[in-house]
């Protein structure tokens, strides 16, 4: 008899007839931690032939939830359970059934669930079906980051199950060691959905993931330019970096994100129609987008067309139109940062600093447009006018956009004062 039953082992291997029984509940004291809790459900009896009540506080060979007086923790663990034996009954497990321990399949045996390198692998390539290129990239990078990790300490050939917290927590120290808490959090949450995607494929019944808080990160938002800097930056962008300044130009005119501008061709330019398709495979929102050409942006959209087939790149690596692209936005900003912007500022004795990226024109150009539409227009008017444009997924997160970037001031308030100091 197996005295420390690995539930999802044996229920892939044990009683193909499901006998009726009543779903696991959890009996939880309304939240009383001091009292002990158990999972509660109904099973068939063969020796009976009655449903039978069955009481757990914990599952064999781990410790019960009830050691624990952190009601989060508790609720978790014991949701775990509940789900374990959900999973064995309707797979037609009893408490009364002897399993030996032949019947407990030896995972690295079993072609049922695959080892952590061949599942990561194949949860990547299932979620690329789902989500943008770029997305499934990510996804790609951080299974083969984290299979490293468990190649180096050992885990990379043994169960998904014993893969633990304290081994993503290991992990996540290991990345935070050499990049910022913002990108840490990304590999946690990436981590996460795939592990969410093993528990839908019943590889795993828990997510080790689960419990792992994000850390806090540094707001650094992109500070606008004034109306005098972006003159000064443009000419004299025009004089030392014209490609440069037609990047930023589909930044300020068309609101393209970096990305979607590096993946432009010749054929997503309609110039007779006045039309730039933008394909579900490069757009932030996952969809195909027709965004109009306005009148600002035909003069560089002509230069760029006429010199680009089809098939070319607007912006080629070589610095024209062509087969090759950019494949970072990296290029352009550090060009800006490292090179004019240091410029600029000692011809003209301008402050750009950190703040002031190239992304930060995006800002520029809507809060030029939002306030513009604001003098004539009520709240309400201008977003839904704006939200087009600006392309946002709803007006929900264009009106947090607009608050965190404070594009809305308020009018004088002096005639609300009924005090006088």
């Amino acid at each position: 008899m197996v005295e420390a039953v690995d539930f999802l082992k044996v229920c892939q291997n044990f009683a193909k007839n499901v006998n009726p029984y009543k779903s696991p509940t959890l009996k939880d004291y309304n939240g009383d931690t001091s009292k002990p809790w158990y999972v509660e459900f109904y099973y068939w009896s063969d020796r009976d032939q009655i449903l039978k009540r069955h009481r757990a506080r914990k599952v064999p060979g781990l410790s019960s939830p009830n050691t624990s007086n952190n009601l989060k923790k508790r609720y978790e663990e014991f949701k775990v359970i509940k789900d374990a034996f959900e999973y064995l009954l309707k797979r037609g497990w009893t408490p009364e059934k002897r399993i030996p321990e032949s019947d407990v399949i030896n995972l690295e045996g079993s072609s049922a669930i695959p080892l952590p390198l061949d599942a990561f692998k194949h949860i990547a390539k299932l979620k690329s079906n789902e989500v943008r290129i770029s997305t499934a990239r990510s996804y790609q990078r951080t299974a083969q980051r984290f299979t490293d990790y468990l190649d180096s300490v050992g885990l990379v050939n043994k169960p998904l199950d014993q893969i633990r917290r304290k081994h993503v927590l290991d992990w996540l120290r290991s990345i935070l060691a050499i990049s910022k808490p913002k990108t840490r959090n990304n590999y946690l949450n990436e981590l996460s959905t795939l592990f969410e995607k093993m528990i839908e494929e019943e590889w795993i019944l828990r997510n080790p993931c689960k419990g792992i808080k994000n850390l806090k990160t540094e707001t650094n938002l992109h500070r606008a330019y004034s109306p005098r800097e972006l003159q000064i930056i443009a000419k004299f962008l025009s004089e030392h970096d014209p490609k440069l300044k037609q990047y930023i130009q589909f930044i300020g005119y068309a609101f393209l994100r970096p990305s979607e501008i590096l993946k432009l061709k010749g054929k997503h330019i309609n110039m007779e129609e006045g039309l730039i398709t933008l394909p579900a495979a490069h757009a932030k929102r996952g969809s195909t987008e027709i965004i109009p050409v306005i009148d600002r942006l035909k003069d560089t959209l002509s230069i760029l067309k006429s010199g680009a087939n089809s098939e070319d790149y607007l912006f080629g690596r070589d610095g024209v139109p062509g087969p090759n692209p950019i494949y970072s936005s990296e290029l352009f900003s550090e060009r800006w940062s490292k090179k004019h912007k240091p410029a600029i500022n000692e011809l003209h004795g301008l402050n750009l600093n950190n703040e002031h990226t190239l992304y930060a024109m995006r800002h520029t150009f809507i809060q030029d447009i939002y306030r513009g539409l604001r003098e004539k227009m009520t709240r309400q008017e201008a977003e839904f006018k704006i939200q087009p444009i600006t392309r946002h997924k709803s007006i929900e997160s264009l009106r947090k956009y607009i608050r965190d970037y404070s594009f809305e001031v308020a009018s004088d308030w002096s005639e609300n004062y009924n005090l006088d100091f």
